[in-house]
C-alpha cells in the first residue's frame, strides 16, 4: 500500500490501480484495513479520472469493508487522527456523488 501511495502522489495512476489490484487479490480476512485502503485509493484514481461508475462500486466495496470488518471499524475508532476522515455516512455520500456523476 505504501508504494501505491508514493506512486498515487507522483502521478501514476496506472501503476498505482496495479499495486491495488495485488494487494486485493493477496489480502486475507483480517487484513480489512489494506483492502480497505485499496478500494478507497482506486475509488479516487477513478473519479479523478471520471470513471464514476467503477468509482462507486470500489466504494461499495470498501463501505461494505467499513460495515461488516470488526478490524476495520476498530482501526479508525483507535485512530483519532482519522476517524473524522472516515465515516459510514461519508463513504455513502462519495458513492452517491459518484452514482449521480455517472
Amino acid at each position: 500500500y505504501q508504494t501505491a501511495m508514493m506512486l498515487y502522489k507522483r502521478g501514476l495512476h496506472d501503476w498505482v490501480e496495479r499495486e491495488c489490484a495485488m494487494i486485493l487479490k493477496h489480502t486475507t480476512s483480517n487484513q480489512g484495513i489494506m483492502a480497505f485502503n485499496a478500494h478507497y485509493l482506486l475509488a479516487e484514481i477513478q473519479n479523478d479520472q471520471e470513471r464514476y461508475r467503477e468509482a462507486a462500486e470500489s466504494l461499495s466495496a470498501a463501505l461494505d469493508l467499513f460495515t461488516k470488518s470488526e478490524s476495520v471499524r476498530e482501526h479508525f475508532e483507535d485512530n483519532s487522527r482519522i476517524r473524522y476522515q472516515f465515516s459510514e455516512e461519508q463513504l455513502k455520500t462519495k458513492r452517491a456523488f459518484n452514482r449521480g456523476l455517472e
